[in-house]
């Protein structure tokens, strides 16, 4: 496949959304300072808590980092920020968008090469997250999609817990990548994940009516829709430390937030079989919800 785009206009898009986390910035810039070897602008979304750390950040690192501060402290949702940083406009526009979470951080270098191979795939691409800074733990950022056994075979799921490597759990959570090469999987975390600008235009951003949560699912459901490819993509690694920004406001919140996004993409992409199943998949949502938070 031809490059669409010459790599003198390379620049890339890095969008973090902060909500009462700047202690983990700092880190963050470090690792875009040490790793993106390619023209970048790194956009920080306010949802709340952070403007003058941001701020702060500018004055510091303006001869060496571009950083762009977003929002107003209103917290928007994960997917309406994301949107809105996405759609800003600056002097030079980006060919593609790079979405970290403020929690992760690049392990590794981020190079042109890549950039070129990024591009040519043009697919809405997950990089490869690991849990540990030693890059040993591998994080389940590239999945199946989501069905009736993920309740208990997900993530955080009891099946999982008690009996890591089932196969409902290996299935969905595609733990066993390889860690070259590209993959083909159903969709990818918004921790860590690269899209060109066209690609993300076609798809039309996140559903903003998912507020936290669930909305990447979401995204590769669409992606499936409109035959664009969700590609996994290892070359690429990132450290995310799960959880980081709920460690202390709205932790609640969050798992709601999260438990509302389950039934929303239930009720979106189950056709009849979703709504008729409806009353059974919210009592066993909100049992979920209740039984994490109480």
């Amino acid at each position: 496949m031809e490059e669409k785009i010459s790599t003198s206009q390379a620049l890339v898009r890095v969008i973090v959304v902060v909500y009462h986390n700047p202690h983990d910035l700092p880190p963050l810039l470090a690792s875009l300072q040490k790793h993106m070897q390619l023209p970048y602008e790194l956009v920080i979304w306010d949802n709340g808590g952070c403007a003058d750390a941001i701020k702060r950040l500018q004055e510091e690192l303006s001869d060496t980092m571009r950083i762009i501060a977003g929002g107003n402290g209103a917290n928007l949702g994960f997917g309406k920020a994301v949107n809105l940083a996405a759609a800003l406009q600056t002097a030079q526009q980006p060919d593609s968008i790079f979405l970290l979470n403020p929690d992760a951080k690049l392990a590794s270098d981020f190079t042109l090469d890549h950039w070129r191979a990024l591009h040519q795939q043009n697919a809405l691409t997950g990089l490869q997250v690991f849990n540990d800074e030693a890059l040993l733990d591998r994080q389940a950022s590239a999945r199946n999609f989501p069905n009736f056994m993920t309740s208990v075979a997900g993530r955080e799921g009891i099946l999982t817990k008690i009996w890591p490597n089932n196969p409902f759990s290996k299935a969905y959570l595609q733990n066993d990548l390889p860690n070259t090469g590209w993959q083909k999987v159903d969709w990818v975390s918004g921790s860590a994940v690269w899209v060109s600008i066209d690609r993300w235009k076609a798809l039309g951003g996140y559903d903003e009516r998912y507020f936290l949560y669930v909305e990447d699912v979401d995204l590769g459901r669409n992606a499936q829709k409109l035959r664009i490819p969700v590609l996994f993509y290892p070359e690429i690694k990132v450290v995310h430390h799960i959880g980081g920004t709920r460690k202390g406001k709205g932790n609640r919140s969050a798992e709601w937030h999260h438990h509302m996004g389950m039934l929303k993409y239930h009720l979106k992409w189950g056709g009849v079989f979703g709504w008729l199943t409806s009353p059974i998949v919210t009592a066993a949502i909100l049992a979920r919800y209740f039984l994490r938070t109480l």
